[in-house]
C-alpha cells in the first residue's frame, strides 16, 4: 500500500524537509471503499483540508512558511507567523500543517485564492520536529499522541489539530468516510488515511469519491500551463505532454497542483480548449517540415 524512503533525509528545524507523500485512491461507491478498508485495516484518519500543504520552521523567534515544494511563503502569510510566535511555547519545532483559507463571511475559498482570503485554519497534520527530538521515525499512533499533548496550549480559532479518529472496523471506515465528504462545505476535499504504526515518510491515502487522477507539472512553463488535471481537461494534458516532450522538459506528478476544470480554473481551461486546434496545427507543421519550435 505504501512507500517510505529508504534514506530519510535530515530533519533540522529551519531547513526545508521534504514531506510525506500520498497515494490517492477512488472510492465512488462502497464496494470501492471496503476495498480500501481491507488494503489498511485499523487506521488512523481525519477529513484532509483543501487548502495550501505548509511546513512550519520555529527557531526561537525566527519563523518561517515552506511550500509542498520548499518554496519560502514567509513573508506571505505575516498572521500565520504571529500566532505561530505566540501560541507555541516550543523553540525549534517543525509542523506538517495545511493551511485554508476562508472569506469575510466565513465561507471556504478555492486554494487557487488563498492569498486573498481575510481568514485563515492552520491545520497541523502532523510533527517531524519539536522537544528536541525528530519524531519521524516514530509510529503514527505516537506522534499523534505526543502533538496532541505537546502542543495542547497551542491550539486555538486558528492553529487547529487536524481532526484524527481512530477506526476499528469495516462500519467505522464507511462511516468516517461518508462524514468526511459531507464537510465539503466547511473547507474539507476527501479523506486521509494513516496506518497505525508507520513512519512520518511512509505515503498516506488520500481517498475520494472520483477516479483517481494524474497531474503534470511542467518546471519553468508560464503558470498557466501547470497543474493541468488529466480526467477534466484531457487535451490540455495531452497537449502539454506533446509541448513538452518537444522542448525537452521532464513532466513530474505533483498532486498539489491548482487543476483546470475545477470552478477556479474554468476561465483557464476555455482558453485551452480554445486554442489547441490551432496549437495542434502548428505542431503537425512542425512535425511534417522537421521543424522544432521555440518555446
Amino acid at each position: 500500500m505504501v512507500t517510505t524512503s529508504s534514506s530519510p533525509p535530515v530533519v533540522q528545524p529551519g531547513v526545508f524537509v521534504q514531506p510525506a507523500g500520498a497515494q490517492l485512491r477512488s472510492a465512488p461507491d462502497e464496494e470501492a471503499l471496503i476495498k480500501v478498508w481491507d488494503e489498511v485495516g485499523k487506521c488512523l484518519g481525519y477529513p484532509k483540508p483543501d487548502g495550501w500543504r505548509i511546513q512550519i520552521h520555529k527557531q526561537g523567534s525566527d519563523v518561517k512558511l515552506f511550500s509542498r515544494s520548499g518554496k519560502n511563503w514567509t513573508k506571505e502569510f505575516p498572521d500565520i507567523i504571529q500566532v505561530i510566535l505566540s501560541q507555541v511555547k516550543d523553540d525549534q519545532i517543525i509542523l506538517d500543517t495545511e493551511l485554508v483559507g476562508f472569506d469575510r463571511h466565513g465561507r471556504h475559498l478555492a486554494p487557487s485564492k488563498l492569498r486573498d482570503a481575510s481568514q485563515y485554519r492552520c491545520y497541523i497534520l502532523d510533527a517531524l520536529y519539536f522537544g528536541g527530538e525528530n519524531l519521524t521515525s516514530l509510529p503514527t499512533q505516537k506522534r499523534v499522541r505526543l502533538m496532541k499533548d505537546h502542543l495542547l496550549d497551542s491550539f486555538n480559532d486558528i492553529l487547529i489539530f487536524a481532526e484524527y479518529s481512530s477506526i476499528e472496523a469495516k462500519d467505522d471506515f464507511v462511516k468516517f468516510y461518508q462524514q468526511c465528504q459531507a464537510r465539503k462545505a466547511e473547507g474539507f476535499d476527501g479523506t486521509i488515511i494513516k496506518q497505525l504504526d508507520t513512519q512520518y515518510f511512509t505515503d498516506v491515502l488520500k481517498v475520494r469519491p472520483e477516479e483517481t487522477v494524474e497531474y503534470c507539472y511542467l518546471p519553468d512553463f508560464p503558470k498557466c500551463l501547470n497543474g493541468i488535471h488529466k480526467e477534466q481537461s484531457k487535451h490540455c494534458y495531452w497537449l502539454c505532454l506533446v509541448l513538452s516532450a518537444i522542448a525537452g522538459y521532464r513532466l513530474q506528478k505533483s498532486p498539489g497542483q491548482v487543476r483546470i476544470g475545477t470552478p477556479s480554473g474554468q476561465r483557464v481551461s476555455l482558453l485551452f480548449r480554445m486554442i489547441a486546434p490551432t496549437i495542434w496545427k502548428g505542431l503537425l507543421v512542425c512535425l511534417i517540415f522537421g521543424l522544432r519550435p521555440r518555446l
